[in-house]
């Protein structure tokens, strides 16, 4: 049962963190994005027209072209450089490039200055709050101004400063983050009605990608799926750690069954008497179960250092983690003896039911 506990503690733990990363607010808004990927070698006209075409379809709510999704993985890396007390630092960024309306596609506020604009200066920028935080402004209004150099030349100017979200797997903390203008993203984000008018809305999308780029297949990605990717490996360990549970609470069941069915055999003789003196089939069990209960009890106190240890290390994989406290131990713990108890009154109410005198007529 020692390790039917271990199981059933890992289990509910990664089940209750499963949740809550695929729940968690990731900062932005989220519903009915679905993205489709221009070729990278694809002719700009042909981008273009499909871009034009898309915009003018009523059920497509929101459109921004982009370098990449907000919320994907492999994003371009940037090694930038600035001045903070008449030193030069460095540090390593995300960085993406997108449209004008990326900020309000995603629905993110800027928290100080201003967007860029489409036909300002291509050195403009807005950068979250961990960047200007790393550049050692607690007040983000004073990133506005800065001047940021990549690779010790193109200088950006810092414009503004979104919130910090998540625009990665909950895996990693929130890092810098660096946006600049461009019109020539291949991810085309879409924001489409999730309701009755989606199948057609994806229908119509389709038909307007073939009509562009008739040879290559339509694969759109949707953001939920994006997400669900991040933690595939999670959902892996979730369902082998299920099968787990039950086939070692089943063998525990079975070796459990075993012990009582035997100690029933042996404490026949003094279970007839009991029954025959007055003992109702509730202090019978209570005599049977006793110790078995004990056990199972010492079988959690063993469980629940190990369980936490593994719990632990397993956890700290995770930069934002679901709250478990001490319960998830006492809910693992309490299932263990319901089970326990549950396979124990099966035994003893068929032990109840028999005849005393059958355990003592060789007596």
């Amino acid at each position: 049962f020692t390790f039917s506990q271990l199981l059933i503690v890992g289990t509910l733990t990664v089940v209750f963190q499963l949740d809550y990363l695929m729940t968690k607010d990731l900062g932005f808004e989220d519903d009915g994005i679905v993205t489709v990927f221009t070729p990278w070698r694809g002719e700009a006209q042909d981008r273009k027209r499909l871009i034009t075409a898309l915009q003018q379809e009523a059920n497509i709510l929101d459109m921004s072209v982009q370098m990449n999704p907000f919320l994907r993985e492999g994003w371009n890396r940037s090694f930038i450089t600035y001045e903070q007390g008449g030193q030069v630092l460095s540090m390593d960024i995300n960085a993406n490039a997108a449209d004008t309306s990326f900020l309000s596609f995603y629905e993110l506020p800027l928290l100080a200055g201003k967007n860029y604009l489409a036909n300002a200066p291509s050195d403009q920028v807005v950068v979250n709050e961990a960047l200007a935080h790393a550049m050692g402004y607690d007040d983000v209004s004073g990133a506005v101004g800065a001047v940021l150099n990549k690779d010790q030349s193109n200088p950006y100017t810092v414009v503004g400063v979104i919130p910090d979200v998540h625009f990665q797997s909950l895996h990693n903390d929130i890092e810098p983050f660096m946006l600049r203008y461009t019109e020539k993203g291949r991810a085309i984000g879409l924001r489409i009605p999730m309701d009755d008018r989606m199948p057609s809305t994806m229908g119509r999308i389709e038909d307007l990608w073939k009509s562009v780029y008739p040879e290559i297949a339509f694969d759109p990605e949707f953001l939920d799926d994006t997400v669900a990717r991040f933690y595939q490996n999670e959902r892996q360990v979730s369902s082998l750690a299920s099968v787990a549970t039950v086939v070692a609470i089943l063998i525990s069941c079975l070796g459990l069954f075993g012990l009582i069915s035997f100690t029933v055999v042996q404490r026949s003789k003094e279970m007839g008497i009991r029954k025959i003196l007055g003992a109702s089939m509730t202090n019978i069990g209570r005599l049977l179960s006793k110790e078995f209960m004990i056990l199972t009890g010492i079988s959690f106190l063993i469980a629940t250092p190990i369980a936490y240890q593994l719990i632990q290390n397993w956890m700290s994989g995770f930069a934002y983690q679901a709250s478990l406290g001490w319960w998830i131990y006492v809910l693992g713990g309490l299932l263990s003896m319901v089970i326990a108890l549950m396979t124990i009154s099966t035994k003893v109410w068929q032990a109840s039911r028999a005849n005393p005198i059958d355990s003592l007529r060789h007596e």
